[in-house]
């Protein structure tokens, strides 16, 4: 890392905090670049405005979850760290919501919302619950024989099948009206344009790898690196630090993006790429299963991970149940729905930190 070159006598905490900042600033910037490219392709090609959005600017935002999780199932002893930034991502994603209904001004956003991103949320709590199970299938129980690989196998299998025939079914929905837009007729496009445009994005691509490596391995160290408050000593642990502090700054993107989308009136897509990127999150899990090499790959996963899972499947059920109902109340500029997301992730946030600091 930068800081053991810059300063060699110095390896605390507070600085692993600076460096983690500047590669946090990169892994956000280069996305947001990424998704100005992508733009800019579906102008200059002829592919549609939904395999750019589903697809291409999907994959952008969370390239930094999966170069950040593949890498660390190589990295020895960095498994949850990891897992716990797919899983904290999700949660954290979810949490983008609330930032989305107070940033639109008075009244609940869900009131803004079509119907049919219920059919996304679901498709999300689907592939959350699926590797939730796997990941409880191996918690040790007198009841149940122990889980082979072969079961493991099996979850992994069934999680990326369900990946594709949900991503097969995004992309071919054809029930929304289409968009309204007043916007002047793009100009014509030239090879020399496209050519930029690619080689843009390939560059930038390329340096979120890089950027979200470097992460990584800092995040590592933050995990295992000593803290003093007056007279205590604790770490953080792989499981609390990639749930939350790895998974904040590689989901930032999708802050980003999603804000700018809200900014451009563009409501539905800010919400349908918070729940694309969490089902494409969880098709990272069986990848990570295959690049491990691990025959008891979920048994290694901490429940913590489970914790997460299961309160992102129950702020995605809030806000299913939120857009259904089409309450008009609010509080602090929030709706109920949003107010109820942020309570549990607080309360998410502090039981992981219990579970995890130290371990």
């Amino acid at each position: 890392m930068i800081s053991s070159f810059l300063f060699p006598d110095y390896q605390g905490f507070a600085l692993l905090l600076v460096e983690f900042l500047l590669a946090g600033g990169l892994v956000l910037a280069l996305p947001i670049r990424l998704t100005h490219e992508a733009d800019q392709l579906e102008r200059l090609t002829p592919l549609s405005e939904l395999w750019i959005g589903m697809l291409l600017l999907a994959f952008v935002t969370s390239l930094p979850e999966a170069v950040n999780s593949i890498g660390a199932t190589l990295m020895e002893g960095a498994l949850n760290l990891g897992v716990g930034n797919l899983t904290g991502s999700n949660m954290f994603n979810l949490l983008i919501i609330v930032v989305l209904d107070f940033a639109q001004g008075s009244g609940p956003i869900l009131l803004m919302v079509r119907s049919s991103q219920v059919f996304v949320a679901a498709a999300g709590v689907l592939l959350m619950a699926a590797v939730g199970c796997a990941v409880a299938r191996y918690i040790p129980l007198d009841s149940l024989p122990p889980a082979g690989a072969g079961v493991g196998i099996a979850f992994s299998i069934a999680i990326f099948v369900a990946f594709l025939v949900v991503s097969w079914l995004l992309v071919n929905r054809d029930d929304e009206p289409p968009a309204e837009t007043d916007a002047p007729p793009a100009a014509e496009p030239t090879p020399g344009n496209l050519k930029r445009t690619i080689i843009i994005f390939a560059a930038a691509a390329v340096g979120v790898v890089f950027s979200s490596l470097w992460l990584l391995h800092i995040c590592d160290a933050m995990a295992v690196t000593p803290i003093a408050l007056g007279n205590r000593t604790f770490t953080l642990g792989h499981s609390f630090v990639g749930s939350f502090l790895l998974a904040v700054a590689t989901s930032l993107p999708e802050l980003f993006v999603s804000l700018g989308a809200l900014k451009l009136g563009r409501v539905n897509m800010s919400i349908a790429n918070i729940f694309g990127s969490n089902i494409m999150n969880m098709s990272f899990i069986p990848i990570m299963h295959l690049v491990s090499g691990q025959a008891a790959f979920y048994s290694a996963i901490s429940p913590a991970s489970i914790v997460m899972l299961f309160a992102a499947i129950i702020m995605s059920t809030l806000f299913i149940v939120g857009l259904l109902a089409q309450s008009k109340r609010s509080f602090l500029f929030l709706g109920w729905e949003a107010c109820s997301i942020l309570v549990i992730y607080a309360t998410t946030a502090l039981l992981v930190f219990r579970m995890g600091t130290g371990s």
